[in-house]
């Protein structure tokens, strides 16, 4: 009698809190028997429903679907859809899971080469991720996710990817790991507002890596990259950093808010074209003289005292930005910058003489330069 009440009471504990089982899908015909008893119509027809109603796409036999994308905001994401094993791309919008878990029966979709989940919560998801074998892309945008289960085992995604973006996630130990390395089509990296401690010393085994992001990272350190010939775009922003060695081909250089105190070193400067370094205390900018094909300077709240003569020799130069800096002066041969735009010198200890002489220049000159001073 006892051992009955044990099972009885299991039993109702189940109901209550909804056992964690395998969806039993030999209760199913087919695959539009699956769909047919979702909780809210799946459409056939693509171009009717339009990519904002629930859509399923069949195979050319009209019997397998190969195809499907969940749309019914606020609803639970029907743990059915785990049996349609012939699925080879499953797009999951605004939905929730059942107890924002993304379940183990993730692992039936053997054929499954694209996953996207977005703006759905995802407090735990399933370690049977890695099972994918064929999986080639995956996107979980805007899903809360805070950890990810070891993905070196998804062989084909690996080979093939080339963009990988992160944002307001954790790595194991504050750590980008040495497994980076598997990605060796990778172009594009970026990494939002996720702590690093430490950045593997693999980075610069991406051959192809041709955008580099790291914002909000707590970053204080970066191995060299001369390694990555490839490297056009490095973006930095909101660290910790204060040197960066291995520039070698970069058009493109944010270090926003650091804590660098000179501009750093780069191999081919006349390759830069864009320089960011607001809010670092730079004291001299004599070496950004060698960035003969630089368009934009920023380098507001500074400690940068003077603007080097020489600057004239920018002559592609459109857009420099030296406000709340140390400078006293303006010299007069970048009024000769031929491109230049807007010269933005708020906020320093330039005297009014200084300032009415300068207006008086550009007026005399007849020049196009928007002086924000």
């Amino acid at each position: 009698m006892k051992q009955f009440k044990v099972v009885y009471l299991f039993f109702i504990c189940c109901l209550l809190v909804k056992c964690n089982g395998d969806v039993q899908c030999d209760q199913y015909a087919n695959d539009l028997d699956i769909i047919s008893r979702f909780p809210f119509t799946v459409g056939l027809d693509y171009k009717q429903q339009g990519p904002d109603k629930s859509t399923a796409i069949l195979d050319e036999t009209n019997s397998l679907v190969i195809m499907i994308q969940l749309r019914q905001a606020g609803s639970i994401v029907p743990e059915s859809v785990f049996c349609l094993k012939n699925l080879q791309a499953l797009d999951i919008m605004n939905m929730f899971f059942d107890n924002n878990m993304v379940p183990d029966t993730l692992s039936n979709l053997q054929q499954l080469h694209t996953l996207g989940i977005t703006n759905t919560p995802i407090t735990k998801m399933t370690q049977k991720l890695s099972s994918l074998g064929k999986l080639q892309s995956l996107s979980l945008d805007k899903c809360s996710l805070s950890y990810l289960p070891n993905l070196s085992q998804l062989k084909n995604l690996i080979s093939v990817l080339q963009a990988l973006d992160i944002m307001n996630m954790f790595f194991d130990n504050n750590m980008v790991p040495d497994t980076l390395s598997n990605l060796q089509q990778l172009h594009t990296l970026g990494i939002t507002n996720t702590p690093i401690t430490k950045m593997t010393q693999k980075l610069s085994s991406l051959g192809k890596l041709q955008s580099l992001s790291l914002d909000k990272c707590s970053l204080s350190y970066l191995p060299n990259l001369s390694q990555l010939k490839n490297l056009i775009s490095v973006n930095l922003p909101n660290n910790q950093l204060s040197e960066l060695e291995g520039l070698t081909n970069v058009s493109s250089l944010s270090l926003y808010k650091n804590q660098f105190t000179e501009i750093p070193y780069i191999t081919v400067p006349e390759a830069l074209r864009r320089l960011d370094m607001n809010y670092n205390p730079v004291m001299d900018m004599s070496y950004a003289l060698f960035f003969k094909n630089i368009t934009e300077i920023r380098m507001a709240e500074s400690k940068i005292p003077v603007i080097p003569s020489h600057i004239a020799l920018l002559d592609k130069l459109s857009f420099l930005d030296l406000s709340n800096t140390k400078i006293t002066r303006v010299p007069r041969s970048i009024l000769n910058l031929p491109y230049l735009q807007y010269l933005v010198v708020q906020n320093n200890a330039i005297s009014k003489e200084e300032v009415d002489s300068l207006k008086m220049d550009l007026l005399d000159r007849q020049s196009k330069i928007n002086l924000l001073i």
